[in-house]
């Protein structure tokens, strides 16, 4: 358990550290909107503010789809008849 959590926290603090340049790290819904409320302006815009929500969910989306399947039976890896079937 303990190194599993160290393993996400060395993996997010790389990803914030990668893509702090580029979205400024916007990786929770709640830090978008946050900015969107905030009184700013020209900072942040709502438009740019929906944009980022929207690619947040549609990753979630992604990343739980992904999960669910590499979960499902352990991911098998299975040959059959000189073919291979992965079970994702």
């Amino acid at each position: 358990m303990l190194t599993g959590g160290i393993g996400f926290i060395f993996a997010y603090w790389f990803v914030v550290a990668i893509c702090a340049n580029i979205s400024g790290s916007h990786f929770n819904p709640a830090v978008t909107m946050t900015f969107m409320i905030r009184k700013d302006p020209g900072k942040f815009t709502r438009i740019l503010g929906i944009a980022y929500i929207l690619a947040q969910l549609a990753g979630c989306f992604g990343g739980a789809l992904l999960a669910f399947m590499w979960t499902q039976n352990g991911g098998l890896l299975i040959v059959h008849k000189d073919s291979y079937i992965f079970q994702a």
